[in-house]
């Protein structure tokens, strides 16, 4: 008898995690902290271009790294799953507030890699990045940055709508 009360407890406590799985966050969206946009380049460069601290291919981001970056796309994959990021369209809705200067401004800003270059370093180390791995921070950041631009030229709600349709 208690087991069938537990498997009971068990089965209703599964469809609830389940229905709970389809649910997505319905807050309406508004105004955040434009800054965040610049962290989640930071945050999306940081992940996607291995740190570089020496010429080995294992220690560094190589030309192959980049070759197969460029190739699957990756730049407009993560600048696109920022859709789906509720800071970053909160941020988005801020900034599109802002005057066209402004916004020119901080969009053109977003436009950096994360590193300088070991040529521009004068040496190797891991503050620095090989040339492939800054033109992958570079594609990253330019990215988001274009998307920034075309999310900044809808209304509010059509910004809501793309958040929405994730």
């Amino acid at each position: 008898m208690a087991i069938r009360r537990l498997l009971k407890a068990l089965a209703v406590l599964v469809a609830f995690a389940i229905s709970l799985l389809g649910c997505r966050d319905q807050r309406a969206l508004t105004p955040g902290d434009t800054n965040e946009i610049r962290n989640l380049v930071q945050k999306a460069q940081r992940k996607h271009v291995r740190e570089s601290y020496g010429e080995l291919a294992y220690q560094c981001f190589t030309e192959q790294d980049y070759q197969a970056f460029d190739r699957e796309q990756r730049a407009h994959s993560i600048s696109s799953n920022l859709k789906a990021n509720r800071k970053f369209m909160e941020a988005v809705l801020s900034l599109q507030q802002k005057s066209p200067a402004d916004r020119a401004l901080l969009i053109n800003d977003l436009r950096h890699p994360l590193r300088p270059s070991w040529a521009q370093l004068g040496q190797v180390s891991k503050e620095g990045q090989t040339e492939a791995g800054r033109r992958a921070e570079l594609d990253i950041a330019n990215a988001v940055a274009d998307l920034v631009s075309q999310l900044c030229e809808l209304s509010p709600g059509e910004i809501s709508n793309v958040f929405n349709q994730r």
